[in-house]
């Protein structure tokens, strides 16, 4: 925005940019300038822009926004980072617009976290990028009804399942230098909460449906595709140059990537097992709720067919499904799905799932040397965590875990949730990124730790019989 001096002596402001319009925020200064016979001048490219970012019908094309991909690592962050941009300016706006809205206020309290989570991402990103995120999105959303809880939650759902698909579609192009696959991991940590928003946002507008995760594999989208998605969001043009449409061929399975298989195969014969058995449990589950489990049931029966096909298809043997007891040796004393456990029930639910989400985030680095395998894990890794999500907000809690919490569990399960407390990606500290969303407690919510397979071992080991 340029100001500047006139022979009259009165000033003009030169207008060159949506952000500069955006600027001049106070009518009262805009009418000052002109009463005082001020000019306002807008550049040419600013006429067809001009109005309210929300009434815009085209994307600004004279200002366009270019991700080049020949550039690796550095444009995957910043599309992620446009992404995450789109995503906490929404967000904002539906916390700006509480007053009035017909949200409830529990609703409120989870989309205000959620906006707290994405800021908390956009800005990471931010500080990873450095001088490489020097661009700003404009976003419109001239169809929602910021005061609407029906229009809100509906956008939300849009958006949230697109950076799921943005994530998981993305990851397998990551380089695979130690600095790229350090950015892996770091995507692997956000897509899953994004599956818990998901999640959540859905059970918000149909509780207790098969909403919260309507398929078994979540979406992995091209950069493309999911660009062509978000310009509608977006008034400046997103542009890809050199978008990676194809994997890479894959290398021969190695030893260590069948043993990652072979663990996630454990993982879901556990969770089919357990399922299996409450749904056919007498009374254990309430009718209301049945439809949930029902759904996880369904997903985690095809997540084991295909790890199954996975690992035949590489030349290895699936091993067989284990005997368990969940009694977990008597840590969970009595439990045997009976019609007053369903208390019970759902507190080894949450700690399976839970397990399942930062098991899978512990393979996905293994997995990086195949990226059509990758990106399989991935899609199931985000429907475990949309899975953990609904169970959690079942059982009264929150769907993302708060610094190491958890959450009313028994003690034996803390190392469940031991290292989620941590608050530095990527060599950054969110500490003071979050200090005015949600602090630490945010910071720790925003990002899903991994675990070891040593220490998915502990953890499964006491569900052995």
């Amino acid at each position: 925005m340029g100001d500047v001096g006139r022979r009259d002596g009165q000033r003009t402001v030169t207008i060159s940019s949506i952000g500069d319009l955006r600027a001049l925020t106070s009518r009262r200064g805009f009418v000052k300038l002109i009463g005082l016979g001020g000019a306002l001048v807008l550049l040419p490219r600013l006429l067809t822009a001009c109005q309210d970012p929300d009434s815009i019908t085209a994307p600004d094309m004279s200002n366009p926004v270019t991700i080049d991909f020949a550039r690796g690592d550095v444009a995957i962050l910043q599309f992620a980072y446009a992404l995450e941009q789109l995503e906490a300016d929404f967000y904002s706006r539906v916390v700006d617009n509480f007053s009035g809205s017909d949200l409830t206020a529990a609703e409120q309290v989870v989309l205000t976290e959620v906006r707290n989570h994405e800021v908390i991402h956009r800005d990471l990103l931010a500080a990873a990028l450095g001088s490489d995120a020097s661009f700003t999105l404009t976003p419109t959303y001239r169809k929602v009804n910021f005061k609407s809880r029906a229009s809100v939650l509906a956008t939300a759902k849009t958006l949230e399942d697109l950076g799921v698909a943005a994530y998981n579609g993305v990851a397998q192009f990551f380089s695979a230098t130690p600095a790229g696959l350090g950015f892996l991991a770091l995507a692997a940590k956000i897509v899953s909460v994004e599956g818990r928003h998901a999640a959540a946002v859905r059970d918000l507008s149909s509780a207790k449906t098969a909403e919260f995760a309507p398929k078994a594999f979540d979406d992995a989208s091209t950069p493309t595709t999911v660009a062509t998605i978000a310009q509608s969001y977006i008034v400046e043009v997103l542009r890809l140059a050199n978008a990676p449409t194809t994997p890479a061929p894959a290398a021969a399975a190695s030893a260590d990537v069948i043993d990652a298989l072979q663990l996630a195969l454990l993982m879901e014969y556990l969770e089919v097992r357990f399922y299996t058995r409450a749904v056919a449990a007498t009374e254990l589950i309430a009718a209301t709720d049945l439809t949930v489990f029902n759904t996880i049931l369904a997903h985690d029966n095809k997540h084991l067919a295909t790890l199954k096909a996975l690992i035949t298809d590489r030349g290895a043997t699936p091993i067989a499904e284990p005997a368990f007891d969940f009694t977990l040796k008597g840590n969970v004393a009595g439990f045997d799905f009976l019609k007053d456990q369903y208390a019970l029930f759902t507190t080894v639910a949450q700690a399976i799932e839970d397990t399942g989400v930062r098991a899978y985030k512990g393979l996905v680095p293994r997995l990086a040397a195949d990226d059509a395998l990758l990106t399989q894990a991935l899609t199931i890794h985000s429907v475990e965590a949309r899975h953990a999500s609904e169970v959690r907000r079942l059982r009264g809690k929150k769907g993302w875990i708060t610094n190491d919490s958890r959450d009313g569990l028994p003690l034996f399960f803390q190392p469940i949730y031991d290292g989620e407390a941590n608050v530095i990606q990527g060599g950054v500290d969110l500490a003071p990124i979050a200090a005015d969303f949600g602090g630490t407690a945010a910071a720790s919510e925003a990002f899903d730790e991994p675990l070891t397979a040593q220490q998915v071992m502990a953890i499964l080991t006491p569900f052995l019989a």
